[in-house]
């Protein structure tokens, strides 16, 4: 008996898949942020009440701060999350991460040197769906690449899968990892991994403030209904 297919997708597509679908509604949160407020190194956004009330929702609302030694911190309504190491100066910075697409790698990557070792459980989830279909992946590259399915190891990873079905819980997981011969672990990488919630809504909120701050310089931004006291805090911007 063989084990069945978790899914019809590749894990390389259920990956890409929950990617894009977290990336599309942090783009939905932060898609009407304003600049409310602003310093030399730090910005505060927030978006309106949609129903004609023109003050501020606390939904979402985000502080950006560039720090002194190369880190942009994202904080507020929102879980925080560092990203570094970059010593160019603020606006640059910005769009250092902001206009990075590349999540899964050169994001991450920044974003795992700005948390720290620690932390790293900031910059990655884990999803069982994934996991699973990672682990019968293997298992097939293995039957391909020539391995006989009768030795103890290779019979110890079927029966486990055959028990899985379409998702493998983090906690089984781990226990994998002890329990089978490193002999076939070997090569397999890490299961259910995903970028984390927080770090896409963090990168998400770096990138609406550096759309902002692009229309703002062509003055497309610039309305009555933003001046906040005599200072319209977007012509400030483009000065």
């Amino acid at each position: 008996m063989k084990p069945k297919t978790t899914t019809a997708l590749s894990s390389q597509q259920i990956k890409q898949a929950k990617t894009t679908a977290l990336v599309e509604a942090a783009r939905r949160a932060y898609e009407k942020h304003e600049i409310r407020d602003r310093g030399d190194r730090w910005w505060h956004i927030a978006r309106r009440y949609p129903d004609g009330d023109r003050s501020f929702d606390s939904s979402y609302v985000t502080d950006i701060f560039c720090g002194r030694f190369g880190e942009v911190y994202v904080g507020g309504d929102i879980s925080s999350m560092v990203f570094a190491y970059n010593n160019a100066n603020p606006i640059s910075r910005l769009h250092w991460i902001g206009d990075c697409n590349d999540l899964e790698y050169y994001v991450a990557q920044k974003a795992s040197i700005g948390m720290g070792r620690d932390l790293q459980n900031a910059v990655w989830d884990y999803d069982s769906e994934l996991a699973a279909t990672q682990l019968h992946e293997h298992y097939q590259q293995l039957l391909d690449a020539g391995r006989s399915a009768t030795p103890p190891a290779m019979k110890d990873l079927k029966d486990i899968l055959l028990e899985l079905g379409l998702e493998l819980p983090q906690e089984r997981a781990v226990e994998l990892t002890h329990e089978l011969d490193w002999t076939i672990m070997e090569g397999l990488g890490p299961l259910g991994e995903v970028v984390s919630t927080r770090l896409v809504y963090a990168w998400a909120a770096i990138r609406r403030l550096c759309e902002v701050l692009g229309a703002v310089t062509r003055g497309s931004l610039c309305r009555t209904d933003q001046v906040h006291g005599d200072v319209c805090l977007m012509c400030r911007e483009a000065k």
